[in-house]
């Protein structure tokens, strides 16, 4: 009798146990992102993927314009109405903690989830880290590349072996613009007078040898010989050749372009490739970005997660679910590099699945030598954008000269305040 009873008490206590976990509600973090471009819907696609695969945990995602995230992330953040994890990019990380938006990221619950330093590429981990802290955990790496139309370059009969072969030479290029010009109506090269100018032509910069700042980051050192040839090569591209349409000053009138076989060649960043492989589908050749210069070099950025400060302390359960949604997202890079982007993680780089996507030039670590990021400091993104509005200026209203020397003066106001 006392047995049966037992066995009672053991079943009451665990329908209630079950009950209890079966209702359970699931936690929900709130995840802010910029991506609006070619990449937003394999980020979308990810997050429902997770969702799939940990049904205790539910995230509502926000996506805001690139344009205006980090305004918007910073009033938000500011006022107590942040996130739980953000994505944001890694030259930022410097500005954005040093105003105390940001959650240091406590090493031993990193190490507690498997979020280990060595198994990540070192240029983005290492910048993740800011006067010792760590703030940030890689999501990717995606530099500028050259896109091209293989139909168009067929058609022009300029395939060697059913690919396409760069130039060795600024002047090898300058031809082969010129022929396609000469052949099609189809613009040779866009470039488009967007924010996305200054990654050209801070790729060149470096190409040439320059650079953007003093070595000790205390002053400018763009308004150089290679910065103005850089800047003139850019506006005689399309003013002077008319290689590109002018007056292209927004980001989507280029994309719109390709899409239409209105463009032979862009160079452009690596994040449109699984935008454009859905339209041009074997049509599409992705490269490394061109060598215009002396030797090779690529802008590139890198998206990492942050936690965004709290009103008050997070809960464990949540920061459970944070570091487990982060990990994922990680360790599930391939699916990230379907829009275009290179991995963080170095298991998924040399990964057969990476390995084998056509249309990512960058295949291993060795290959990323060439990437070129921005310093990492406070004032970057201020610095970035006094250089943008000057670059554009040598484009209707300035000489090259005139708008890197204007640019130096600004950024050096910047630097020494």
């Amino acid at each position: 009798m006392k047995r049966s009873i037992v066995s009672l008490i053991m079943v009451v206590v665990f329908l209630f146990v079950s009950i209890g976990i079966a209702g359970a509600e699931p936690i929900t973090i709130s995840y802010w992102t910029l991506f609006t471009g070619g990449d937003k819907d394999f980020m979308d696609n990810m997050v429902d993927l997770f969702m799939k695969e940990n049904p205790d945990i539910v995230i509502e995602p926000l996506t805001a314009k690139w344009e205006n995230y980090y305004d918007f992330f910073t009033t938000a953040v500011a006022g107590g109405n942040g996130p739980d994890v953000a994505v944001m990019h890694m030259n930022y990380i410097p500005a954005y903690s040093t105003m105390g938006l940001l959650t240091p990221l406590d090493p031993a619950v990193l190490q507690k989830h498997g979020i280990k330093g060595e198994d990540f590429l070192d240029v983005p981990w290492q910048t993740s880290i800011y006067e010792g802290v760590q703030y940030a955990i890689p999501l990717d790496v995606h530099p500028v590349v050259l896109f091209y139309n293989k139909a168009l370059l067929d058609e022009l009969g300029l395939l060697v072996d059913g690919d396409f072969v760069q130039p060795s030479t600024r002047e090898g290029w300058l031809e082969l613009f010129a022929t396609i010009k000469q052949k099609t109506d189809a613009s040779p090269y866009t470039v488009g007078i967007s924010t996305h100018l200054y990654r050209e032509w801070f790729s060149l910069l470096y190409q040439n040898g320059g650079q953007l700042l003093s070595d000790d980051f205390t002053r400018a050192a763009f308004n150089s010989p290679e910065g103005i040839d850089a800047l003139r090569f850019f506006v005689d591209h399309v003013l002077k050749y008319e290689y590109s349409p002018a007056g292209l000053t927004a980001s989507d009138q280029t994309m719109s372009m390709f899409f239409n076989n209105d463009t032979v060649m862009e160079g452009y960043g690596a994040w449109r490739t699984g935008g454009y492989e859905r339209v041009h589908g074997e049509n599409l050749g992705v490269q490394p970005y061109p060598t215009f210069g002396k030797e090779p070099a690529y802008w590139a950025n890198s998206h990492v997660f942050v936690m965004p400060v709290q009103p008050r302390p997070i809960s464990e359960e949540k920061l459970e679910a944070v570091m487990r949604f982060v990990k994922w997202m990680t360790e599930h890079g391939v699916l990230w590099a379907e829009a275009g982007h290179i991995p963080s993680l170095k298991a998924v780089v040399e990964g057969s699945e990476y390995q084998s996507m056509p249309n990512r030039p960058f295949h291993s670590v060795e290959q990323l030598e060439y990437v070129k990021f921005a310093p990492p400091i406070i004032p970057i993104q201020e610095i970035e954008a006094v250089i943008f509005e000057e670059l554009q200026a040598a484009f209707y209203t300035k000489t090259p000269e005139q708008a890197l020397a204007d640019a130096e003066r600004r950024v050096n106001l910047i630097l020494q305040r």
